[in-house]
């Protein structure tokens, strides 16, 4: 297997995961009216790096899905970067859209030539995904309301 192969079979799970993980980001504000932040970092060195090794990834990438993949990665960070530096919000749509289109393109390069078992086990990296985002908060959220954190 080919690093390039390996690496889109990461991929495969990686995109699943990432779906799952804003699936249930979204269904969440949805469902509890409020708005969602942006971005958990907002740090510019560190939106510039990821900006700068997606660029990278991207250049060396031989797939042109994974490649896309990765120039939208690049550009995601760069746009986080720049309104970390500007000190203006970027919307939670923009950066959820980004999200959304680098975990799809991941899931497609690496879907394109795996097997059905790979499949079902990435369908299953979302599942559980959502699920244990769902849990995480509301133990979070069961902790804050039964338990000093001081």
């Amino acid at each position: 297997m080919t690093r390039e192969e390996s690496f889109r079979r990461l991929g495969l799970f990686l995109g699943s995961g990432l779906l799952g993980v804003l699936v249930e980001a979204i269904l969440e504000s949805i469902a509890s009216g409020r708005t969602r932040d942006a971005g958990l970092l907002r740090s510019v060195p560190f939106d510039a790096f990821l900006a700068i090794g997606g660029g990278v990834i991207a250049l060396r990438a031989r797939d042109r899905v994974l490649r896309t993949a990765f120039v939208v990665f690049a550009v995601e960070h760069v746009l986080q970067a720049a309104a970390g530096l500007s000190q203006t919000p970027l919307g939670p749509w923009v950066g959820d859209g980004f999200v959304g289109a680098f975990g799809a393109l991941l899931v497609l390069a690496g879907g394109r030539q795996s097997g059905s078992r790979a499949r079902t086990w990435a369908a299953m990296a979302f599942v559980l995904a959502i699920v244990l985002r769902f849990a995480t908060l509301r133990y979070a959220a069961w902790l804050v309301g039964h338990r000093s954190v001081i």
